[in-house]
């Protein structure tokens, strides 16, 4: 396995601005044409989509939530923040806080491990993405 060894990251939020290196990167991971399917929408739907609605193949459910996740971008309910090497986007995590993510709010394995609500705003890390060149290197991210 061969991993180009970059010595400078640097990281910016998600955004409208930043968009489109979240669509750069999550196309490189995929199949041509489809992208990284999930476009990381799991945890933000409340639940399955009803099979009325599902999309019928992995092409259709990659464009599904793609739209769904650049919505949510605009809107403002999507954070996540992207690790760049040379200006390339190289990297993706995504977290938030209950609110965004309702699937694993409702989840009864969630609510078994009984958090208390002490008032205090406790955030969820749901996804890592690395380009598949950068997968074993150390990264030593500022910024």
């Amino acid at each position: 396995m061969s991993a180009r060894v970059q010595s400078e990251y640097s990281t910016r939020e998600l955004s409208k601005r930043t968009w489109p290196d979240f669509e750069k990167l999550f196309m490189k991971q995929g199949v041509v044409g489809d992208g990284w399917w999930c476009w990381c929408t799991h945890h933000q739907r409340a639940r399955s989509v009803p099979l009325i609605e599902e999309p019928r193949t992995r092409a259709e459910c990659a464009a599904k939530n793609r739209r769904e996740k650049r919505e949510l971008v605009k809107k403002g309910c999507a954070h996540g923040v992207l690790v760049y090497a040379g200006g390339e986007p190289v990297g993706w995590c995504q977290y938030g806080s209950g609110d965004e993510f309702p699937r694993i709010e409702s989840s009864p394995r969630y609510r078994r491990l009984g958090f208390e609500d002490g008032g205090e705003r406790l955030w969820r890390i749901t996804c890592f993405v690395v380009d598949k060149e950068y997968r074993g290197v150390e990264w030593l991210v500022s910024g």
